[in-house]
């Protein structure tokens, strides 16, 4: 099913989407990791979505490891599973995390618990580094 792009242009997709499923069919015991990908305007429509929002507030309650990059912490301020937690973001919405209860850190990598942030994708190595270790929580 093709979706249209930013300014309105069909984009068909590349591969049969047999295996995609709706949120309503998200299972938690499905996964190990759950990656909150960045993108300003894709975080605004999808920190809407209240079925995505106790996905990862549930994730979050079984301490599996959650890495969010950038935006991607927007989707953790609404899940509201910040709260007295370290993390870093994209610097423009490091107000919304203070308010949300966390402490903004500015470093390429921040580990609490079992969320992994980073503010920027120029940190995508050590961040998917420290994402994809076996380290425990």
């Amino acid at each position: 099913m093709p979706v249209k792009g930013i300014l309105g242009t069909p984009i068909p997709p590349k591969v049969e989407d047999t295996n995609v499923i709706n949120y309503e069919q998200m299972k938690i015991d499905n996964y190990d990791l759950l990656v909150l990908p960045g993108g300003a305007k894709a975080m605004e429509y999808l920190r809407q979505e209240t079925v995505v929002l106790e996905f990862i507030k549930d994730f979050d309650n079984q301490n599996k490891k959650i890495g969010c990059i950038c935006h991607g912490a927007q989707l953790l301020i609404s899940a509201k599973v910040i709260n007295k937690r370290k993390i870093t973001g994209y610097y423009s919405i490091k107000d919304d995390i203070i308010n949300a209860g966390a402490e903004y850190i500015n470093k390429p990598v921040v580990i609490d618990k079992n969320i992994i942030t980073s503010p920027h994708y120029k940190y995508m190595g050590p961040w998917m580094k420290e994402v994809l270790s076996n380290k425990a929580f």
